[in-house]
């Protein structure tokens, strides 16, 4: 927290710091951007995946995987020089969650779950794989400074928090034996996975990159992003530990003249 509130000092400041002489006019700009990250996590403790009938956890017969993918567009207004941007627009979040078990063949891989426990009875399904995907639709505010730039290269700081809200979500749940699906979801999964993610989404996050300028005004940008979900459950099927990931963008000027 503390290096993401020194980078929007930083991203306020240099600019003013580091003026140069030039002839770029305040604009307005439209920028698409695309992004992909993964997310690591211990999977959720509530889904009792075992080796089998032994009473441990099965972790290493199962693989996982999560990949967040977002799509944004986003108005941008510039000022100092071309140095200092300020964005806002709409951002679609697509986190995909998979658990895929790894007994088995070559055709058929499950894991085992455990559903039902007494003094007398251990009951284990075979799953083949459970499935979550989750939308989010967001609304961003970023600060970005370019403090090093020459006539085509630039290398940027941006910061920016984020909150949205949750327009669809998906859960596949597939047994290796098919003659089990009579029953419903809520004899092996928990309350929990079943009622679905946060209805909420949000994020403070901050990126490094550099941004190329073509045909003296498009700008094309690749950056780092480290980011940090503020909200709980977002993903029901995995803890939520964010990790760096890479965007791109385009940034096309509206009313910028060369």
């Amino acid at each position: 927290m503390k290096n993401i509130f020194l980078l929007l000092m930083l991203s306020v400041s240099i600019p003013f710091f580091a003026q140069k002489e030039g002839k770029i006019p305040n604009y307005f700009s439209l920028e698409f951007e695309l992004g992909s990250n993964t997310i690591q996590g211990d999977i959720n403790k509530n889904l009792a995946i075992r080796n089998g009938i032994k009473n441990y956890w099965g972790i290493d017969r199962i693989d996982t995987e999560t990949l967040h993918t977002n799509i944004g567009i986003k108005p941008q207004y510039t000022i100092g020089n071309g140095s200092l941007s300020f964005a806002t627009g709409l951002r679609l979040h697509i986190f995909n969650t998979e658990l895929e078990g790894l007994y088995g063949n070559k055709s058929k891989h499950y894991f085992f779950l455990k559903y039902q426990e007494t003094d007398d009875v251990l009951k284990l399904a075979r799953v083949e794989s459970i499935k979550e995907k989750t939308y989010y639709l967001g609304i961003p505010l970023e600060i970005k400074t370019t403090p090093i730039k020459w006539s085509w290269l630039g290398f940027y700081i941006k910061v920016g928090a984020e909150l949205g809200l949750k327009m669809n979500g998906d859960l596949e749940f597939n047994l290796l034996d098919q003659r089990m699906n009579k029953y419903p979801l809520k004899t092996f999964l928990p309350s929990n996975i079943i009622d679905g993610s946060n209805q909420f989404y949000s994020s403070i996050y901050s990126s490094l990159g550099f941004s190329i300028t073509f045909a003296k005004k498009y700008i094309f940008s690749l950056e780092t992003v480290m980011p940090k979900i503020l909200t709980k459950n977002n993903i029901t099927l995995r803890e939520q530990k964010s990790m760096g990931g890479v965007q791109v963008s385009l940034n096309i000027p509206l009313n910028l003249k060369k």
